[in-house]
């Protein structure tokens, strides 16, 4: 069985070093966006404005994961009988492959190696999170990822 607290340990730690490399992103887009070359010579040398606006998206890159760590942190890994937050899942596609899903408040999409499994997160707001949230082990789902539709069947929740 996998140990959930682990794994949300494990997610935290890939979520500080992602924000520790936007920070330093954000360091660098700063000293660029500021360096004597970025100095507009005309109003058609757009390079400073280029360089400060990676700077904002940079900075917006590191508050969401700011928020996300502090969302995520705040969760209580419980055990459950049923999908809701904190709940780890395998389900089995069409084609009969076992996807891990990792239900937590942020960073859906966010990937994680962990014990020999790929675990993708899930917001329960996400189309897949809401289908799955209150279900229980071996019901089967349908869900409209982008415009195809999936079916999928629970086979393991914990």
């Amino acid at each position: 069985m996998i140990d959930k607290n682990k794994l949300l340990d494990n997610v935290i730690a890939q979520l500080n070093s992602d924000l520790k490399s936007a920070t330093e992103a954000v360091n660098m887009a700063y000293e660029s966006a500021t360096h004597e070359e970025n100095v507009s010579e005309c109003k058609y040398d757009t390079k400073g404005l280029e360089a400060s606006y990676l700077v904002q998206g940079q900075a917006r890159r590191v508050e969401e994961l700011e928020e996300s760590i502090e969302a995520i942190v705040a969760v209580k890994v419980l055990p459950v009988f049923k999908i809701m937050l904190s709940a780890l899942i395998c389900l089995e596609n069409e084609m009969g492959q076992h996807e891990w899903l990792f239900i937590l408040p942020a960073s859906g999409g966010l990937k994680i190696n962990f014990d020999d499994k790929e675990i993708t997160l899930v917001t329960p707001i996400s189309p897949l999170g809401r289908e799955l949230i209150g279900k229980t082990l071996g019901t089967s789902i349908s869900v409209l990822l982008g415009n195809k539709k999936k079916e999928y069947r629970i086979l393991e929740v914990y």
